[in-house]
């Protein structure tokens, strides 16, 4: 018993030496950028690309860089994701990072694509981790500022039943339609709340999220969540309760009846093209999403639909964002429905 015991030890011990020195070289000589990852400047220097909580850094050129991608990024004088012309924009899109085009060249974002492929004018306002009312917001703002009159604006809707799932709009417009509800009635939507006299403390829950975050920051981790993080997340994808996605639909009424109020006053047509996360379309849960977004929009909102011709080749496996096929793909379904 006590030999075998030891042998055990050793192994371990053996392992966990083995371990520690991959993850040092990896983290040392070999570092994964972050998820997400970051931007360089002209100068090679890490630089934040946005300029305030509207719009980007103006006339600006920038590599994004992550463990699956480097991208050129360019922005106009503007402070808008560059598209040739698009000084005098007939069609505005707006909407989160897939609108901007998170991970890819100026010139393979679907929205490049198709405005050049139909010889259209246009003009990108796209900007990361937007839900709907930040995108109205920046719609307004641009509108206000530049004097735009565009015939079209297309909000990008990026929807998935599973209404807390990360970037999903349907719940970002929750705390979107609170934040707008204080604002109506006057309260300080940013109030910063004073610190409790005493520290929480720590709980189960706590230290599993702690524990969870230093894995996460492990260089073998990231790695292995490159080859299995898709399959992961298909596998524990689930529909919300139908409590939460009601408050998801509401909240995102009147997001849809603000934006058509400011199309009645801008006199521009507004349509709204439903993607989905790559998880939902792996396990063909968009067509409840779309659902949910037809009963969101209630007959009053043209509704583009793509689940159907979308697949896990048109997303990058562990970011989860479109790839440049996945623009190629959204630039053909825009060209055949808004024609």
């Amino acid at each position: 018993m006590w030999k075998t015991a030891k042998i055990v030890a050793a192994n371990a011990t053996v392992f966990v030496v083995l371990f520690l020195a991959a993850e040092m070289f990896l983290r040392f000589f070999m570092p994964a950028p972050p998820h997400g990852g970051y931007y360089l400047n002209e100068n090679g220097e890490k630089e934040r690309i946005a300029k305030d909580s509207l719009t980007l850094k103006k006339n600006r050129r920038f590599t994004h860089i992550s463990s699956e991608f480097s991208a050129s990024i360019t922005t106009n004088r503007f402070g808008y994701r560059k598209i040739k012309g698009g000084h005098d924009p007939g069609t505005l899109f707006i909407g989160d990072s897939f609108t901007f085009g998170h991970g890819i060249d100026d010139e393979r974002t679907f929205s490049y694509l198709y405005c050049v492929d139909n010889r259209k004018s246009c003009m990108n306002l796209g900007y990361s981790g937007a839900d709907t009312f930040r995108a109205l917001d920046i719609l307004e703002a641009a509108l206000a500022e530049h004097g735009f009159q565009p015939m079209h604006v297309i909000l990008v809707f990026l929807g998935a039943c599973w209404i807390d799932s990360s970037g999903n709009d349907l719940g970002g417009n929750i705390l979107g339609a609170a934040k707008e509800e204080r604002k109506r009635r006057g309260k300080n939507s940013e109030t910063i709340k004073p610190a409790p006299e005493n520290p929480p403390k720590k709980t189960a829950g706590s230290i599993l999220k702690t524990i969870q975050g230093i894995v996460s920051h492990l260089q073998i981790y990231q790695r292995m969540m490159l080859v299995v993080g898709g399959a992961i997340k298909r596998n524990l994808y689930s529909c919300s309760s139908p409590e939460h996605v009601e408050k998801a639909v509401s909240a995102t009424r009147k997001a849809f009846d603000r934006f058509l109020k400011i199309a009645a006053e801008g006199k521009f047509r507004p349509w709204v093209v439903l993607i989905h996360p790559s998880q939902e379309i792996g396990v063909m849960a968009y067509k409840k999403t779309e659902e949910i977004l037809l009963r969101a929009a209630r007959g009053k909102m043209r509704i583009i639909k793509t689940g159907a011709r979308f697949n896990a080749k048109h997303y990058f496996p562990f970011d989860g964002h479109f790839n440049a096929l996945g623009h190629a793909n959204l630039a053909k379904i825009l060209g055949g429905s808004l024609q």
